[in-house]
Parts: structure tokens; C-alpha cells; sequence
């Protein structure tokens, strides 16, 4: 019965110990037009430069997002809206264990 015990508690300290590392990041911030209002409903697209992974989100009516337990990788984030010129940031590094907060400007495109 010792035995039993003393296996069942190494594997829960292992279970515990694998849990709590971490190979995620988070990505969040608003998006506003070039007057400062900001822009409901534009599409944001994070992807990952080494895997091609993809991850889409929608900003809130107040122009915020958040794209929670993002790969750690470097990425290319777009962020557009239809009447709005598409803004790119290349290159963004999404760390351990980490929200980065990237905000994007989207100035109105030509005629619509």
C-alpha cells in the first residue's frame, strides 16, 4: 500500500510540474482610425512565420482583441476593415508566459 501511495504522489508532482510550463504567449490591443475613434469589427490575423499557423480574431465594439496562447514564434499580424487601407506589422515576437500589446492605426482607403 506504501508503495501505491509513494507512485501515485510522483506521478501527481510530475502531472503538476508539467502543467506549469508554459509555451505560450498572448497577443491584445485596440484598433483605431487615424481621428482616434475606434474601429469595431476589423478583422485581426496573427501568423506564424516558421508554421504558416493562422489565428483570426474580430475586434469588439470598443476596438479591442485578444488572441490568448499564441505559439512562442515571431509573426506577422494584419489588422483591416472594408473602407480601411490594411495595416501589416512584420516580425512581432510573441515570448513565454507573455501578453504583447500591439495597436494598430487604420487610415480610410479611397473611394468606397
Amino acid at each position: 500500500m506504501g508503495k501505491q501511495l509513494w507512485w501515485i504522489g510522483g506521478f501527481l508532482l510530475l502531472h503538476l510540474n508539467l502543467y506549469a510550463q508554459v509555451d505560450r504567449g498572448s497577443l491584445t490591443g485596440a484598433v483605431r482610425d487615424s481621428s482616434g475613434l475606434v474601429v469595431p469589427g476589423a478583422t485581426v490575423v496573427a501568423s506564424q512565420n516558421s508554421t504558416g499557423l493562422r489565428r483570426a480574431t474580430i475586434t469588439s465594439r470598443t476596438g479591442t482583441y485578444d488572441l490568448p496562447e499564441l505559439a512562442v514564434g515571431t509573426y506577422t499580424v494584419a489588422f483591416g476593415r472594408q473602407g480601411f487601407q490594411t495595416v501589416k506589422f512584420e516580425r512581432l515576437e510573441i515570448a513565454v508566459e507573455h501578453t504583447t500589446t500591439l495597436n494598430a492605426v487604420l487610415q480610410v482607403s479611397g473611394a468606397t
